[in-house]
């Protein structure tokens, strides 16, 4: 009988010993997400981003002509599509950056737009890829000569 209490009492002491820990470490985060919010905020608690808008810019130029080049370069439709996804999509970061930037909403509105073109041009290039495949059996644009007499 002894021996279970001493065991219940060591496994208490571990148990609180644990919540202690875990109350040390969310206090800990809780600090830190203070100290975050204080630097994303100025003293107006206007928020601005702690990325700079050239960053974003950059990452939107590169992704852009990486699309390019897969639109120029490659000879198969699936990526062509890809890449004019990618073009849209970095068109659209560079609106939320520039957008968030200015603090006018408008480009988040203009992105939504976007986005919806794009998921009409995937589903209507999805099922002209198909329809290709069908008739020519390969997916390479040099074969695309439909349209001639």
């Amino acid at each position: 009988m002894l021996g279970k209490i001493i065991q219940k009492k060591n496994y208490e002491s571990s148990l609180s010993r644990y919540l202690i820990r875990i109350k040390k470490i969310t206090n800990n985060l809780q600090e830190e997400n203070i100290n975050f919010v204080r630097f994303v905020t100025n003293k107006d608690n206007n928020m601005y981003t702690a990325i700079p808008l050239e960053y974003y810019l950059f990452l939107s130029g590169t992704l852009f002509c990486i699309g390019l080049l897969g639109v120029l370069l490659r000879r198969n439709l699936i990526i062509i599509f890809m890449s004019i996804e990618l073009m849209l999509n970095s068109v659209n970061l560079s609106l939320i950056a520039f957008a968030q930037s200015w603090g006018n909403p408008a480009g988040q509105i203009v992105v939504l737009f976007v986005m919806a073109v794009a998921a009409a041009e995937a589903a209507l290039g999805l099922a002209i890829v198909i329809a290709f495949f069908r008739l020519k059996k390969t997916l390479d644009v040099d074969e695309v000569n439909l349209m001639k007499w």
